[in-house]
């Protein structure tokens, strides 16, 4: 009964471990495929994160921080009006 009690756990473990596979591999190819869907919701958390700490005022300058990046990459991709890559924080869409 003890041994089928210990076996029972090491599935189970092994099951976990093979969903953490899973879902490191999915965020990393997730990363990979759309970075500016990352860098959106990776500043939607940290404003989140903000709001729950009672500091809205830095939640605030995440949502625009995250508003403005999505806004560059999904309306204006290749203009440079919108989405200079020479120049950091160079989106002039806010």
């Amino acid at each position: 009964m003890v041994l089928y009690g210990i076996s029972l756990i090491y599935q189970s473990n092994q099951e976990l471990e093979q969903a953490k596979d899973f879902a490191e591999r999915a965020f990393t190819l997730d990363a990979v495929a759309y970075p500016a869907k990352m860098q959106y919701e990776r500043l939607q958390q940290l404003a989140n994160i903000a709001e729950g700490l009672g500091d809205n005022a830095q939640a605030r300058r995440y949502r625009q921080m995250s508003f403005r990046h999505r806004m560059a990459h999904s309306l204006y991709p290749g203009d440079p009006q919108y989405n200079d890559f020479a120049k950091p924080g160079g989106d002039r869409c806010g």
